[in-house]
């Protein structure tokens, strides 16, 4: 914590993984280990409750391709607390390795009905530079109950 509104936070990451695929014969089956590793700097801005921001630089390495990745978000909580709170966020990010843009913005929403019963919604809509890639909107309603 750099101060009560700027935070800066530093990761590293390795995995590694194998995958087994099947051979069109059956017999012999194809295992490929993969490394996937990542280094990730986030810078995040508070400036009140109301109100976040943060951007990450991330390097990523997955053994065929390495590069940076860039993150940016924004976070808004105009009714912070209480039985009804309301989300909206929107976040960017910029892939060197694929040379690829893509946004995503999300609004949920929460109400707390009584000590048993909330009502939860979303709705995401993500986008690519790519045209080809093409456009992805959700929405989601659910209704929970506690006995």
């Amino acid at each position: 914590v750099l101060t009560r509104s700027l935070q800066l936070q530093l990761q590293a990451s390795t995995n590694q993984g194998r995958v087994r695929i099947p051979s069109p014969s059956g017999l012999n089956p194809i295992s490929q280990t993969t490394n996937y590793r990542q280094f990730i700097a986030t810078a995040g801005w508070s400036p009140s409750p109301y109100l976040q921001a943060n951007g990450s630089v991330i390097y990523q390495d997955t053994g065929t391709a390495s590069g940076l990745l860039q993150a940016y978000r924004i976070y808004w909580y105009p009714l912070p607390g209480g039985a009804f709170s309301l989300n909206v966020s929107f976040d960017q990010s910029f892939d060197t390795t694929t040379d690829t843009r893509s946004s995503r913005a999300t609004a949920t929403a929460h109400w707390q009905i009584n000590g048993h019963t909330s009502l939860d919604g979303v709705y995401s809509t993500v986008g690519n530079q790519e045209r080809r890639l093409g456009e992805f909107q959700q929405f989601g309603a659910a209704f929970s109950l506690s006995l």
